[in-house]
């Protein structure tokens, strides 16, 4: 069995429960103005619509994006590309893998490495004072 099937026969009942049970266990309280949530216990919190959806992306997507991170900590150390790479950089291998991707080419995980890229580009642009909310500003 392999990894991503052994998390997924470990962790997706268990996973799809919580799901479930997460929308039976939270109201929304019509009368307060900050719009919270409500438990069952009576606990409140602030209601979560304007929240990023981080637990949004799939356990998939993480595991393949995981393993190319690993492969590259192997290889070049831990954490090596936060000490910065330039944009270009980023760019010309987001389209190499992009064009790679799209001429069928299955040899390396491209789209792992596509997000690879654009998280290069995004911490430069959190470096360049850019906030993270910017650009889900109303306008």
């Amino acid at each position: 069995m392999s990894i991503e099937d052994s998390f997924i026969y470990n962790y997706q009942s268990a996973y799809e429960k919580h799901q479930k049970e997460k929308k039976s266990f939270a109201k929304y309280d019509a009368d307060n103005t900050n719009a919270s949530r409500v438990f069952d216990t009576g606990s409140k919190r602030d209601d979560d619509t304007d929240k990023p959806l981080v637990n949004h992306l799939t356990a998939y997507t993480r595991l393949r994006f995981g393993y190319l991170l690993r492969m590259g900590a192997n290889k070049y150390g831990k954490n090596n590309w936060q000490k910065g790479q330039p944009t270009e950089t980023a760019l010309e291998s987001l389209h190499r893998h992009l064009a790679k991707y799209e001429i069928g080419d299955r040899s390396e995980d491209h789209l792992s490495a596509i997000i690879f890229n654009v998280q290069l580009i995004m911490k430069n642009e959190e470096q360049a004072g850019i906030k993270i909310d910017e650009y889900y500003k109303e306008k």
